[in-house]
């Protein structure tokens, strides 16, 4: 009974990347188009079900990827999906392997990054939203739920095997700096995994 309670109050956000916003993953479909004390989200909130568990799904370019990575609104993303009720947050992208070990194809889920990215609102808690508390410091020593982060690298272990790892650290860097050989080369002995050029707001 409670864990029947606890499942029906899971709502998953779905952000994804190029490629990866199919809305026809969701049963029973319906859009919605709405506004943020940070201005309108990447495009409209699909809602459906998957697998009997609500989801909603938010295409980070847009449908028609129209927004580059550097003007991507993180934070009426989140703070859209937030107010929809999604309780979990499932985000996909593309990135580059900084390890020769990591094919093209793989799946890596990350629990740590290094942002040096340029241009973003990096916080939510920067005093000028009367919504929230004013300025904060907010730790980011496990940016990302522990508990989804168990579930997911057990689930895709299981079906992947090979094909899936666990990294310990993405470096977020801004989009020029991804097809640089002479970059790569200069990070490539640091400890991260992957290198991408778009993540969510730091807190």
């Amino acid at each position: 009974m409670a864990a029947s309670a606890v499942c029906s109050a899971v709502k998953i956000g779905i952000i994804g990347g190029t490629g990866l916003d199919d809305p026809e993953i969701l049963e029973g479909r319906t859009e919605k188009h709405i506004d943020t004390p940070y201005g309108k989200p990447s495009d409209a909130l699909i809602s459906g079900k998957i697998k009997n568990i609500d989801c909603v799904l938010l295409s980070r370019h847009g449908r028609h990827h129209s927004i580059m990575p550097t003007n991507i609104n993180f934070r009426a993303n989140m703070w859209a999906l937030k107010e929809e009720g999604c309780t979990h947050l499932l985000v996909t992208t593309a990135c580059g392997s900084l390890r020769e070990e990591i094919q093209p194809g793989d799946l890596v889920i990350i629990d740590q990054f290094i942002d040096w990215t340029r241009k973003r609102h990096l916080t939510f808690y920067d005093g000028t939203n009367s919504c929230l508390p004013g300025v904060c410091h907010v730790s980011m020593a496990e940016p990302f739920c522990t508990k989804t982060r168990e579930v997911s690298v057990d689930r895709v272990l299981k079906t992947l095997k090979e094909n899936a790892n666990k990294a310990t650290s993405l470096l977020l860097t801004a989009i020029p700096q991804i097809g640089s050989m002479e970059w790569s080369e200069t990070h490539q002995n640091l400890k991260n995994t992957v290198q991408l050029s778009v993540m969510l707001p730091k807190h």
